[in-house]
């Protein structure tokens, strides 16, 4: 679900939505929380 909501941020905001999907997939744990 949570991939979803990035997938969305990104297109919105490929800067920011960018870089957060690029954290999320390096530090599962910030998505897990």
């Amino acid at each position: 679900m949570f991939e979803m909501l990035l997938s969305k941020w990104a297109w919105e905001t490929q800067n920011w939505g960018f870089l957060i999907y690029h954290i999320c997939k390096y530090k599962e744990q910030i998505c897990m929380t």
